[in-house]
């Protein structure tokens, strides 16, 4: 279940920075150290085979492991003691932590959040909105305080991988973004999702579920319309979410009335397949493979971007899309040609065209080709934004 108060992190929270960058550094150099013993095997195990050799290279052998293991050892004990010293060497003052040290927050949670809601971490992000750049507590007082009239509609943003709710921010050519354009064309109250983007996708979309279940129950006159707008794997909780609120008849699905996915891999992300088999290969030789273990430790949030949507459950495929909800999916393509070749090989950078637009799926779904956009241009597109304002208006 979320936390029905988004937290901001504070200046202190940096503190906790501390251990997770000396157990990085602890990890790295562990296996750095193996690498370099995997390599120096290689002579060795040659000149042990070479009479007269043998003894005398085992001996410098056992000389070289010792001398190497103190001197690993002794980088790895020392760098975490200046980290962890040189962390309460810093000021801790009151007040909200700035723009960067949210944004380290934010890929930190990306690349190891599982491993932070493990171990119980201060880092590890709860699911709560935002608006306007505040928590918001999904609970009535709150909701009636911030919005003394409130709209009858709103509109979820639900930012990608490594990200947080500033990614909606507007961009250099947009006055503002879309979340305040709906609010000021259309009406809607945009609220914005921060989440632990390490997560399991399925772990996440639950918790997006019951969420909205909150939100839904909880919004002052109750609420008419919902739409969930999700950029990359944000929109893969989207559909999940709906899926999850079918399964189990959640009241608020009713509600939903168009999901709206840009630049999401619903069939899977490509660099992450790529990664996939870059560990495997990197895992097959006792030289690389320590290379191969620091590879692993990526989150599984990260990992399941490899697959999108797809599930054994429904034969390598996605979920069917769901009566009542719209679907429209917007893909980038970096060739100014929406539909050239490219796209079907690089997409937005991230994401390919056959992935982001699903077009195995049936249903009421639109799916829009854009031209000369990278995968986090999507935020901040003027076509798009175009779009958004035509399908909420229809």
């Amino acid at each position: 279940m979320p936390n029905t108060s988004a937290e901001v992190p504070s200046h202190q929270d940096a503190a906790n920075y501390a251990p997770l960058l000396a157990q990085a550094l602890t990890e790295t150099t562990a296996r750095v150290a193996e690498m370099h013993h995997a390599i120096a095997r290689v002579p060795f195990s040659v000149l042990a085979r070479i009479p007269f050799l043998a003894l005398p290279s085992r001996l410098v052998q056992v000389v070289h492991d010792g001398i190497a293991g103190k001197v690993y050892g002794a980088v790895a004990s020392l760098g975490s003691r200046a980290i962890l010293a040189s962390d309460r060497l810093l000021p801790a003052p009151d007040g909200p932590a700035g723009r960067l040290a949210v944004g380290v927050r934010s890929a930190v949670n990306g690349v190891f959040g599982d491993h932070l809601a493990d171990s119980d971490s201060r880092l590890g992000y709860q699911m709560g909105l935002f608006a306007d750049g505040r928590p918001i507590a999904v609970a009535p007082d709150t909701l009636a305080a911030w919005w003394p009239e409130p709209p009858r509609r709103v509109c979820l943003l639900i930012h990608g991988l490594s990200c947080d709710e500033s990614c909606w921010s507007p961009g250099p050519a947009m006055a503002a973004g879309y979340g305040s354009r709906l609010e000021a064309d259309l009406g809607y109250a945009p609220l914005y999702v921060r989440y632990n983007s390490g997560l399991a996708i399925d772990d996440n979309s639950q918790r997006l579920a019951a969420l909205l279940t909150l939100l839904s129950r909880n919004w002052p006159g109750g609420l008419d319309e919902i739409v969930l707008l999700g950029h990359s794997m944000g929109g893969l909780l989207a559909r999940a979410a709906c899926q999850h609120a079918h399964e189990q008849q959640l009241a608020w699905l009713p509600k939903v009335s168009k999901v709206i996915c840009l630049g999401s891999p619903h069939q899977g992300a490509r660099l992450e397949q790529l990664g996939r088999l870059a560990t495997l290969a990197l895992n097959a030789t006792p030289i690389t493979a320590p290379l191969g273990r620091i590879a692993q430790t990526r989150s599984i949030g990260i990992k399941n971007l490899g697959q999108g949507l797809r599930s054994p459950a429904w034969r390598g495929k996605t979920p069917p899309l769901l009566e009542g909800i719209a679907y429209r999916f917007i893909a980038g393509n970096l060739h100014s040609n929406p539909n050239h070749l490219l796209g079907h090989l690089l997409g937005d950078g991230l994401v390919t065209l056959g992935s982001a637009t699903e077009t195995g799926l049936h249903g009421d779904i639109a799916r829009v080709r854009l031209g000369a956009v990278g995968h986090m241009g999507l935020l901040h597109d003027e076509r798009v934004y175009g779009l958004l304002h035509q399908w909420l208006s229809e």
